[in-house]
């Protein structure tokens, strides 16, 4: 089968989405042939384009995001590649794409799946969007939260299925480098991972640190991700204000911002926690899932996705998102376990994503309803 895959901004290591459908290429480039457009910027004709047998930069923004007469030449383009390369289907998970191919569908009577990995900042997706999603041919959700929210954006609800992202979990795949030691002065070493940004809850997890602090018990904050107060960019601000707020709080020997960490299994055996705080919808965070392969406890915020998947004994492990008391009374709870029911539950979350979100398995779901 030949297959169109559709992307954004082409790059292996821009974000979750992108990484995942990275993977799921992967894995369909055994048995079928894979073509690729992105309609942005990219890397991946210099670094990732070993799986594509054809490549090509192509604008997919809706019109009124470009003129009609770029968005026709666009469209001329896009039918002339199916024809050309006989694609039988496209795959996407770029929303903003999905009217020019439902007009490609129209043209070509090609079949065209998205991939939902996210939602969108508003209740809406827009007209164009809508009438666009109203013409797709299959859709496939992370959880049910993403499900509803594109259903009630036009998808049609009897084409939608609810597959999970998978994960890795054969710990023989993980990095095997030397895990450093976890610090002996420190009581409780929790962790962030992920976009230092004010939606994903940074401050969050710090005020409740400093709660945790001033309770007279010892702590570290290990952070994982791009920090820099100085970059000039939109983040800046942010970060500034995070400095700021852990001066304040007298943190400064607690908490460490390690950068960009990739991989993570290695900085995850170092915790005692993993601390997921998010303030926004977060479809199915995939650090939640790399820290149940390292059987690394977890916390996090009871938003969007994240209570499917700490669904059952792990529902206790969520607090009201932004509520900082409700976080520090998780953090003493945590604490107050004995060092055999910590690895207990480290060893449950193992367990469960073995169960549920094995790559392996979610590989095949998806193509048996894709393919």
């Amino acid at each position: 089968m030949n297959i169109l895959i559709v992307e954004d901004i082409a790059s292996s290591t821009f974000g979750g989405a992108e990484r995942t459908l990275r993977s799921y290429c992967e894995f369909l480039s055994k048995n079928h042939r894979l073509h690729f457009v992105y309609d942005r910027t990219g890397n991946y004709v210099r670094d990732q384009g070993d799986i594509y047998g054809t490549m090509n930069q192509i604008s997919l923004l809706p019109y009124g995001a470009q003129s009609a007469a770029s968005w026709s030449r666009a469209l001329f383009r896009l039918v002339r590649l199916c024809t050309q390369e006989k694609i039988d289907l496209v795959l996407t998970h770029v929303v903003h794409s999905v009217s020019m191919l439902r007009a490609l569908r129209m043209l070509t009577r090609v079949r065209v799946a998205i991939l939902f990995k996210w939602i969108c900042s508003t209740e809406r997706v827009g007209v164009q969007a809508e009438w666009g999603l109203r013409g797709l041919d299959c859709g496939v959700s992370v959880s049910n939260f993403v499900a509803e929210y594109w259903s009630r954006n036009g998808f049609p609800k009897h084409k939608m299925r609810v597959i999970p992202e998978g994960i890795n979990t054969d710990l023989n795949g993980h990095s095997a480098g030397a895990i450093p030691a976890r610090d002996p002065n420190a009581k409780l070493v929790v962790g962030f991972a992920g976009r230092i940004v004010p939606e994903k809850g940074l401050h969050v997890l710090l005020d409740a640190v400093g709660r945790y602090k001033q309770s007279g018990k010892k702590v570290r904050c290990l952070v994982a991700g791009t920090f820099d107060p100085h970059a000039g960019n939109p983040s800046s601000r942010y970060h500034e204000e995070l400095r700021k707020q852990i001066d304040d709080l007298d943190l400064t020997s607690e908490v460490q911002f390690l950068g960009y960490v990739s991989p993570l299994d290695n900085w995850l055996r170092r915790l005692d926690l993993l601390v997921v705080p998010s303030l926004c919808q977060d479809a199915q965070p995939i650090v939640l899932l790399e820290a149940m392969v390292s059987k690394t406890p977890i916390v996090a915020s009871r938003v969007g996705g994240i209570p499917e998947m700490m669904s059952g004994q792990f529902a206790r492990w969520m607090f009201k998102p932004g509520d900082v008391r409700d976080l520090y009374a998780m953090l003493i709870n945590f604490d107050e376990l004995t060092r055999l029911q910590k690895a207990q539950l480290g060893t449950m979350y193992r367990q469960h994503a073995v169960m549920n979100y094995s790559i392996q398995n979610c590989h095949a779901r998806l193509t048996e309803a894709l393919i």
